[in-house]
């Protein structure tokens, strides 16, 4: 078997940059993990086959009805068909350059309808230049288009490489004999990614708190086509090596697929090629790279040849830097046609199983992810998220916000290890299934705005020194080591996602937390005056300050040690 596993984000890292080595105590944890992951990396066969408690008191806020959960309609999608369905819908498109001209648009549609009937047209605008998603009914019209575009020059004697490709130019005939009939399409059209001041006054018409947090999470998460998008950047790649690696596939993961990814999120991607393992005779492949000391040499080597073949044989890659030497070799490059950041990397299979267990909660309730939107932008516009290595990235605050669900008196959200029993056992292991087989039902009718205060409270008064969370179990667990704070990683218990935190940026996020529930309890803020607070209502001076002086206070509080918090003084009588 030929395992390759590609790209590892450094804000998904869960046992890389981001982490710590365990100790001897943990030895047989790493040897139990390492068993499930491999289990787990089986399970893909089958993709590749197949393309609280509530507030004792009342809130000066405008909040809208109580959610329901008992009339929520159960309209969750599994992991699996979401990546499925995506594939499937990248493997029948292409994606088209004209030169900008209105009437070149519907000649193209119709020079489209003429090769296969078409599902959709999405139509992007660029700087002097219009781009087009095309998405044909069958996948072998779209290789047909591949098969057959023009490659210009003499290729007799300009000793050119001619790449072949999904991505295509479209020029309007002279020749009115061959020219296409126009035909009026209606074209799809998205907006792309909207800026903060635009996104902000779309929040400022919703009246509660609660309209202007799902506001947020509807503009800013990530559209139908950017999701295609992401996907046809990641089968450019596959495609490209498919003649080396033997079903060969490239997966998206992270805030790409995990539905808490925004339209600015970079492209994370992982590479398997899988190999036949199943014995027919006495024929077996030659083995690469089978000594465990050539592993490391491997990946570089792999990395590298990808890079090269990157940098010159694909459309739209460009600012290719293989980062081979880092202790998780790395390719970052930016996709000039779809417009992403995207990383490759050989690292832990353990960030593709983290998508699904993200994804799979976000399915399970509606307010999970807009809640989690709205707290990271929370974080971004108090300076509490921090380029790596230091500081809280979005990974540890959506983990924060995920732990928080667990811990209600009403629990939102199950512990993550109950999701990962859904799996089977034996070779035809399953990604996570249904989710009903959990028999867990929320009987939590917190609204988004009682959550929020909720969320600022619990972690301005939680025992970091002594207490550290475990989304895996959903309970409170020992802090292990000094680190400031202390977050379980839910795939490999030994693990601190948020070993890089410091005291300091520990003690801003604290306060932070206090100062934003006292202004939205006492000062009655909405979640756009709260979102401004920090940069327009106070200077950046007068709020630091302010910190500073909370910080030197000993925190009268009393701490979480264990059991369900239940906060009965969030706000003084």
């Amino acid at each position: 078997m030929f395992v390759i596993f590609f790209l590892f984000d450094n804000s998904h890292n869960l046992n890389g940059r981001q982490c710590v080595k365990t100790n001897n105590i943990f030895d047989q944890q790493h040897k139990n993990f390492a068993k499930n992951m491999l289990k787990y990396q089986l399970n893909l066969n089958k993709i590749s086959n197949t393309f609280q408690y509530g507030l004792s008191h009342q809130i000066q806020i405008q909040i809208r009805n109580r959610h329901d959960a008992k009339t929520t309609p159960n309209t969750q999608t599994s992991f699996q068909n979401e990546v499925r369905k995506r594939q499937a819908q990248a493997k029948r498109s292409i994606f088209i350059e004209t030169p900008g001209d209105s009437n070149t648009d519907n000649e193209l549609a119709a020079c489209c309808s003429q090769i296969g009937p078409i599902n959709s047209i999405f139509r992007l605008d660029a700087e002097a230049k219009s781009h087009f998603l095309v998405e044909f009914k069958h996948p072998e019209t779209a290789k047909d288009v591949i098969r057959s575009a023009y490659h210009p020059g003499n290729h007799f004697i300009d000793g050119k490489v001619r790449a072949k490709g999904r991505f295509l130019t479209f020029s309007s005939t002279g020749d009115s004999a061959t020219k296409p009939k126009k035909i009026n399409y209606n074209f799809k059209r998205e907006t792309g990614i909207i800026n903060p001041e635009s996104i902000l006054k779309q929040m400022r018409d919703e009246k509660t708190i609660d309209d202007q947090i799902m506001k947020l999470f509807k503009v800013n998460r990530l559209s139908d086509l950017s999701s295609r998008l992401r996907f046809l950047t990641a089968l450019q790649i596959e495609e490209a090596i498919s003649g080396v690696f033997h079903e060969a596939q490239v997966l998206p993961f992270g805030s790409s697929i995990n539905g808490f990814g925004r339209m600015q999120s970079d492209l994370d991607m992982i590479l398997v090629s899988y190999g036949n393992r199943t014995w027919k005779g006495q024929l077996k492949s030659m083995e690469l790279g089978t000594s465990e000391d050539m592993a490391r040499y491997t990946v570089r080597n792999n990395l590298y040849v990808v890079s090269t073949m990157a940098r010159h044989w694909l459309q739209g890659v460009s600012e290719v830097q293989p980062i081979l030497n880092a202790r998780v070799p790395i390719i970052k490059y930016i996709h000039t046609l779809t417009n992403l950041e995207c990383d490759l990397s050989m690292g832990n299979f353990s960030g593709y199983q983290m998508s699904e267990i993200f994804y799979t909660f976000g399915e399970m309730d509606e307010r999970v992810r807009p809640l989690a939107f709205f707290i990271r932008a929370w974080a971004k516009e108090f300076d509490i998220l921090q380029p790596f290595p230091a500081g809280l990235s979005n990974f540890m605050v959506t983990c924060l916000v995920i732990f928080f669900l667990q811990r209600l008196q009403k629990p939102i959200l199950p512990p993550s290890d109950d999701i990962i029993s859904l799996q089977e056992s034996g070779e035809n292991i399953q990604l996570i299934t249904d989710t009903k087989k959990l028999n867990f039902k929320t009987e939590n009718t917190s609204t988004l705005a009682e959550l929020l205060v909720e969320f600022f409270e619990y972690y301005s008064s939680f025992d970091y020194s002594n207490d550290a969370a475990s989304i895996a179990t959903g309970t409170i667990k020992a802090n292990i080591s000094s680190d400031s704070m202390f977050i379980y990683n839910p795939l490999d218990h030994g693990l601190n996602v948020s070993r890089n935190v410091t005291d300091f940026e520990l003690n801003q996020f604290v306060d932070k937390c206090r100062m934003s529930r006292d202004a939205l309890t006492k000062s009655s803020l909405d979640a756009v005056e709260l979102l401004e607070f920090y940069s327009k209502n106070m200077s950046r001076e007068k709020i630091d300050s302010f910190v500073n002086n909370m910080m030197k206070q000993k925190s009268s509080e009393n701490s979480k040690k264990s059991g369900k918090f239940n906060v009965k003084t969030l706000m003084k009588s």
